[in-house]
């Protein structure tokens, strides 16, 4: 069972999701509380190395869950050892002093940090009505964010001590026989420590050691009257801190029109809808009424000129949606279709020439 099983997470979980994985399976499998301390130990084990960047990394690459473990089951010694753990540049570069392909430690043989300046953003879509489009509103979005823990600077202990199995180096050197008579020294980086030269003696207790404490962050949402929808809205910086990234990423919040049952269907800064109205009413003339405008909740009536068409578009000024940072709207289309029954038929039949004469009255 890999590691991510373990904490019944997926291979791409971030860190937030992989330490409320690890504290909600700790509360049920701890010994105390009646667990496994085998499966216990196997939890921890398990979030120790998904929750530092180093450690997944190397898991990720090789499936081990240190470096030691992996040499052991590698047979290091005699041969050449398969899966090999080292970048085969780097062992040709140690091997002649320099060169011969990337060196993954900088000065003092620490590993070098390769942290990314800024961390992707999380995109939040959110509903809104055609109506608070229209007039716009206000409201707050609450989450959870996770912040580096401030006692121990987001390293998870108050104490260190140096680490037993590198000295303190930070990496192991490691002779490397790859042919007859020839052998190399590689270097890589300390499993125990993650290439840190010290581990935790002690837990934080702002922490309990998961180097991040929660915060609820509140973010003020204002919807603009005349906003469109699929716009976006950038709160800097708002994301988790996550070690990988020297800055936490963006919260992006995408405003959505909502599906509502509506007469009435937005064209950018216009409304448009569909008026029925019989063969009569379209020689004469009449009134219809246009419900679902967000500033007529008892309904909008509008004039219908007689001698319309099936298919002509009556064009209300004015009556369109708000165009952003502007005191003017849009306009209302009305596309009108027009309806024969039979009665009408009989009658256009029969009364044509005198009907013809009343449309071009």
């Amino acid at each position: 069972m890999s590691l991510y099983e373990r904490l019944g997470v997926s291979k791409d979980a971030d860190p937030q999701d992989i330490r409320r994985a690890y504290l909600k399976l700790s509360k049920t499998e701890h010994p105390d509380k009646g667990g496994s301390e085998e499966k216990f130990k196997s939890l921890q084990k398990a979030y120790e190395v998904l929750s530092d960047a180093n450690k997944r990394a190397f898991y990720d690459q090789t499936g081990h869950e240190d470096q030691e473990s992996m040499q052991q089951q590698s047979g290091m010694g005699g041969g050449m050892p398969f899966p090999f753990p080292f970048d085969i540049g780097s062992m040709f570069g140690n091997m002649f002093h320099g060169g011969g392909g990337p060196q993954p430690f900088s000065g003092g043989g620490r590993p070098r940090q390769s942290k990314q300046q800024k961390a992707p953003p999380k995109v939040h879509e959110i509903g809104i009505t055609l109506r608070d489009f229209y007039y716009g509103k206000k409201f707050q979005l609450k989450f959870e964010r996770q912040k580096f823990c401030k006692q121990c600077n987001g390293e998870g202990a108050e104490r260190f001590e140096t680490c037993n199995n590198c000295r303190g180096a930070g990496y192991k050197e490691t002779q490397v026989m790859f042919g007859p008579g020839m052998t190399a020294v590689t270097r890589g980086p300390c499993g125990p420590c993650s290439g840190n030269g010290k581990q935790p003696a002690s837990p934080c207790s702002k922490c309990n050691g998961t180097k991040f404490t929660s915060h609820e962050k509140v973010l003020n949402i204002v919807i603009e009257p005349g906003m469109s929808s699929g716009e976006v809205m950038k709160f800097p910086n708002e994301c988790s801190d996550q070690h990988e990234y020297e800055e936490p990423g963006d919260v992006h919040i995408v405003v959505q029109e909502v599906d509502e049952p509506n007469q009435l269907a937005r064209m950018g800064d216009d409304l448009s809808t569909i008026a029925a109205i019989t063969f009569t009413e379209a020689i004469l003339g009449t009134k219809c009424t246009i419900k679902g405008h967000p500033a007529h909740p008892a309904g909008l009536v509008v004039d219908i000129p007689k001698g319309t068409l099936l298919g002509d578009t009556v064009l209300i000024n004015g009556e369109g949606m708000p165009r952003k940072g502007s005191t003017q709207r849009g306009n209302l289309q009305i596309t009108v279709s027009v309806s024969i029954s039979a009665a009408e038929k009989e009658i256009l039949s029969t009364h044509h020439d005198k009907l013809v004469s009343i449309f071009l009255a």
